[in-house]
């Protein structure tokens, strides 16, 4: 099943495309202040944010509920 935007969940890590056209990558952190944006922190020393529209995102590489669910079994 392909993971779209709106399946987006805090604590997923999320993979997106910069306006330069560079791959980046980041966790999920808070939803945006702006409607259909999600706040991500993309590391580094002090957490460097990244702020995620629809237009910029690519796919979810790693989801927390699913990492979740096979602890619980």
């Amino acid at each position: 099943m392909a993971k779209t935007f709106n399946d987006i969940k805090v604590g997923d890590i999320v993979e997106f495309r910069t306006p330069q056209q560079q791959l980046r990558r980041g966790r999920a952190v808070m939803r945006g202040q702006y409607l259909g944006s999600w706040v991500l922190n993309c590391g580094g020393m002090h957490g460097t944010p990244a702020v995620v529209f629809y237009d910029h995102f690519v796919r979810i590489v790693r989801s927390r509920s699913s990492k979740a669910k096979g602890a619980l079994s």
